[in-house]
């Protein structure tokens, strides 16, 4: 009996913090989307590498790029669907969108856009929060807390210059 009932905690501690770790992961990428849509430079980039991960998780489709921010040049890797993985080459041109304070966070940007890692995280922090609706809490106060270290950080590096 005391057996099943530790087996029972730790089965709902592991999924919390899976579940913990959803909602951070979406409200992350919600608040830097929302960061760089209102602080944002479109620039161009260019695909060096694409990556098909068939890890235990499924599939997952990934971009790598460089592109030059003041002068320096940058490495980008995003989440992207199957759609945009059929769609780029290697050598492609692509336009991300970075701000200058933080040229190492980046999306892609323009036409090119691409929400796959924010509806995937997003989705499974939804569904989460509904078997469990005291995480909705976590999530709100995540979406803020990365928000505001986001514009924390990127008027710091503009202080300094």
């Amino acid at each position: 009996m005391m057996n099943t009932n530790l087996v029972i905690i730790a089965v709902i501690l592991c999924f919390g913090a899976a579940l913990a770790y959803m909602i951070f992961i979406s409200a992350r990428e919600w608040s830097t989307l929302r960061y760089l849509s209102e602080h944002g430079e479109l620039t161009d980039a260019t695909v060096t590498k694409l990556i098909k991960d068939t890890s235990g998780r499924g599939t997952r489709y990934y971009i790598k790029c460089i592109y030059c921010a003041g002068g320096n040049y940058y490495k980008a890797k995003q989440l992207i669907s199957y759609k945009h993985y059929e769609q780029f080459q290697q050598q492609d041109s692509v336009t991300i969108r970075i701000v200058l304070a933080k040229p190492n966070w980046s999306r892609l940007g323009k036409s090119d856009f691409d929400n796959t890692a924010r509806n995937t995280y997003s989705l499974a922090a939804i569904v989460g929060c509904m078997v469990f609706p005291p995480f909705i809490l976590l999530w709100v106060v995540s979406l803020l807390g990365t928000y505001w270290y986001i514009s924390m950080v990127s008027t710091e590096k503009k202080m300094k210059r």
